[in-house]
Formats: structure tokens, sequence, C-alpha cells
């Protein structure tokens, strides 16, 4: 695996991620995943001093976003995964189905998933993964 690019590519994602949320926070956790040749990104954030975390979806009701900005910067994020998940295949390493990628105290954390997903629910797989990594929107 060319693990300079790949470093490259997971700073370039926090840099986005950073860029996306308009405001202070102490934990970022994402999901993304690839499988069939499809893909999908989410995450949730804590914002400073707050053990609610907010819904990427969300910030647009609670802060004025530019729509487009944010499509470009998601469109970021997928094509960015997309050259890691294309850099582990092209150097024959087992391919992943999903990844959770955290910021936490400015330090990244990734994990990689091999499950098969493809018989289970996009709801499924989103509550199978908040629940794995303590996510309680209540």
């Amino acid at each position: 695996m060319n693990m300079k690019k790949t470093e490259t590519c997971y700073n370039n994602v926090a840099q986005v991620l950073f860029d996306m949320i308009p405001e202070e926070w102490e934990k970022l956790v994402l999901y993304y995943e690839n499988v069939n040749d499809s893909s999908q990104v989410y995450y949730y954030y804590y914002p400073l001093n707050s053990d609610k975390p907010v819904y990427w979806l969300d910030v647009n009701n609670i802060f004025v976003i530019d729509n487009k900005e944010q499509d470009e910067q998601i469109n970021q994020l997928f094509d960015l995964f997309g050259e890691i998940y294309d850099d582990f295949i092209s150097q024959k390493q087992e391919p992943w189905t999903s990844l959770t990628y955290i910021i936490e105290n400015r330090k990244v954390r990734i994990s990689y998933s091999y499950e098969d997903i493809s018989d289970m629910s996009i709801l499924e797989i989103e509550e199978k993964w908040k629940a794995k990594n303590g996510i309680n929107r209540c």
C-alpha cells in the first residue's frame, strides 16, 4: 500500500471535515461504506462541551450553510475514501466493506470492517454502527 498517498488522503479527509463543521467540536465519528460499487458516507460530531452528537445533515438546520459548497465537500470525501479503497485493491490488500474514521483531540483513529453487509438494510447497518461507536442521539 502506498502509505504516503494514503496518509495524505486521510489528512485531506480531516481538513475537509474541519471545513464542513461551522462550530468548535470535540469528537467526530464518520462512517464510509463501499459495497458492490456503491458507497455512502455520514458522520456525527460532538460540539464542544456537549455529549449530544449532531448528525451531519442536521448542520443545515442549525447553521446557514452553502448547499453547493457542502455538496462539493461531500464529493471530496467520496473521492478521498475512494482513492484509499482503490489503493487497498491495487496493493492486493483484502478489500474492506466499511471504515470508521474518528477524530478526537485532533488525533485520528481508523478501523476497517470486512463484514458482509450486502444483505443488511441501510438502517440496520447504521443502527449497528451507531451502537458499536456509542452514538446515542436521544
